[in-house]
């Protein structure tokens, strides 16, 4: 997954194709590891991501990032150094996984100078450097002391020079025999992917053991056909005929991994996406991974309100539900007081317990029930007979709080799945908006960031069945709503899974009746956008839309259906992805 050395030699030569000659005219510092060069190239404006981050890269891209009020100070230094500047050269030294980025600009005099930007893309800190031009640092992104380390330190006012390397070999510049020799003293069965990178530079796990992978498959002794595969590598590498390819997981098209060449290792469980540039490549590989992380981010204290609420409710429902036993076992207090009045007679006041004959037992046999030395007789029977009137009342208001805890319950864990679906900024503050409206968040400015945005709300999920039906899906249960008791007509189809929570989802009939097909595949929508996308056969249950009513005194989106049938589905995920195509989303 980390950017290796020939990937990103394929991406340096893009942008040396691309940039040079390219003048900086606006430079920005989103986050506290991120530079984005805004460019003026012959082919248009153009936009350089660089990131010294947990994903270290760079690379060309399209992607909208918000800029801090105020700019870091490492920006502000690159702009007096670097606004203006005209990019001269892009290198990268090697098969190391760095950028040297030279610039014309101007000194502190005015004088012509050359500038060079080295983005270091490897390690556990990457950095990004400026050097002035006699090779001197005047800053970093990561200044690296004395007592962070002893081998190299990199610190305004020092030389800059290159990290010590291990010594491997350039497997771009051997012979097959060559090859043979570094990799015989292994022996076949010992040979893995971390030998083969501990002895040629600029491999990555994935491509090492996609070598052995391929070598193990020939029908040539494995050595003897994992020198040819190498051999084969460095004749693409030198060839220049590397493509820019995204690995997806086959079940949900997720991005995996990206490389430059056929990946055969993962077999039917992988697909291929052959992009346009490397940098888009890694754009979109990046982006979609950095944009869930900000996402669960910014949901992170959503979750923590909701788990927080959640966790309180379950233990007030186990309180209740003790409660109730105990309510239901009340017959014994009754019985207690009337075999306390049937025989009063042998009981006095100060008697700790009383024994009399159990007249509700075959035989009479006698029965020892528990008394309150302070109280008579007759007081002790009173006390027996008011606790079961109590316990008899406690009985009805208990089963009407349980079944509303399980139903706030219940609308929680829509709630959380509402959280672990949301896509962008806005659903979570459409979520936010949701709880602030059912009580579970009071202060509106409590969570950093989620303030009410101005902007219109977004729309449902669009999805096209394939004869035609347009069919709707809630983002959240405030949309949920809204689509069910008030967007759709009374013969439309409702669909929602049974008993799990999830989006409702509405199929458009206009009045007419809905083919087999598009019912299929809109509850396969619905079992979809649920807490259930990844199962086997969920139940998924659809009426007519005049067939759901609000359940009574229930929260945002809780619905009492009936007249309804239910429909065991597996979802497919690109079944949907091609039913949200065809909506023209």
């Amino acid at each position: 997954m980390p950017l290796d050395s020939i990937t990103l030699q394929a991406v340096v030569s893009e942008l040396a194709e691309k940039l040079t000659g390219a003048k900086i005219d606006k430079i920005h510092q989103p986050e506290n590891y991120l530079m984005v060069l805004a460019l003026r190239a012959a082919t248009g404006n153009l936009k350089l991501l660089i990131t010294a981050g947990a994903s270290p890269r760079l690379n060309l891209t399209d992607a909208r990032i918000e800029n801090p009020a105020s700019p870091p100070m490492f920006c502000m230094l690159m702009r007096k150094h670097l606004t203006g500047a005209r990019i001269r050269k892009i290198s990268q030294p090697g098969l190391e996984r760095i950028v040297n980025i030279e610039m014309d600009t101007m000194d502190e005099m005015g004088d012509p100078a050359v500038k060079t930007l080295t983005a270091e893309l490897f390690g556990r800190q990457p950095n990004l450097i400026l050097q002035g031009s006699d090779g001197r640092i005047v800053d970093c992104l990561r200044r690296v002391d004395f007592e962070m380390s002893t081998e190299r330190q990199v610190l305004p006012g020092m030389f800059y020079k290159l990290p010590v390397s291990p010594e491997r070999a350039d497997f771009r510049i051997l012979k097959k025999d060559n090859i043979k020799a570094l990799l015989e003293p292994f022996g076949a069965e010992l040979l893995n992917e971390k030998h083969l990178i501990s002895l040629f530079m600029g491999l990555s796990p994935l491509i090492a053991r996609e070598l052995i992978f391929r070598a193990e498959n020939s029908l040539s002794q494995k050595q003897e056909a994992l020198a040819d595969e190498i051999v084969s590598l460095s004749e693409l590498v030198n060839s220049g005929r590397v493509n820019p390819v995204l690995l997806q997981k086959a079940d949900d098209g997720s991005p995996m991994d990206f490389t430059f060449m056929e990946i055969l290792q993962y077999g039917a469980k992988v697909k291929e996406k052959y992009c346009s540039s490397f940098s888009s490549m890694l754009d979109e590989f990046y982006l979609e991974k950095e944009n869930a992380a900000r996402q669960k981010k910014r949901s992170q204290d959503l979750f923590r309100v909701v788990s927080t609420a959640q966790e309180r409710l379950t233990k007030k429902l186990a309180l209740q539900r003790d409660e109730f036993r105990s309510a239901l076992d009340r017959e014994n207090l009754r019985k207690y007081a009337d075999l306390l009045m049937a025989g009063m007679h042998l009981v006095q006041k100060g008697m700790t317990k009383a024994r009399v004959p159990d007249y509700y037992t075959k035989g009479e046999p006698e029965i020892e029930i528990p008394l309150d030395i302070k109280l008579s007789p007759q007081q002790n029977a009173q006390r027996y007979y008011k606790n079961y009137n109590r316990m008899k009342n406690a009985e009805a208001a208990l089963r009407v709080q349980i079944e509303q805890t399980e139903r706030e319950l219940l609308y929680l864990d829509s709630v959380l799945d509402e959280l672990s679906r949301a896509m962008t900024p806005q659903e979570l503050i459409e979520i936010r908006e949701e709880l602030l409206n059912t009580g579970y968040l009071k202060d509106k400015g409590k969570l950093k960031g989620n303030k009410k945005s101005s902007s219109k709300s977004i729309k449902p999920y669009e999805y096209k069945s394939s004869d035609g039906f347009l069919i709707l899906a809630g983002r959240n249960n405030l949309q949920n709503e809204e689509l069910t008791l008030k967007t759709a007509s009374k013969t439309d189809i409702w669909f929602h899974t049974q008993k799990i929570p999830g989006s409702h989802v509405i199929l458009i009939t206009n009045g007419i009746k809905p083919t087999e097909r598009a019912l299929s595949e809109s509850a396969m929508i619905a079992a979809y956008h649920s807490k259930a996308s990844s199962s086997a056969h969920v139940p998924v249950d659809y009426t007519e839309v005049k067939n759901v009513k609000k359940l009574p005194g229930g929260k945002c989106g809780m619905v009492t259906y009936k007249n309804f049938q239910t429909a065991m589905i597996t979802p497919d995920p690109e079944i949907i992805e091609q039913l949200k195509q065809g909506s023209g989303e």
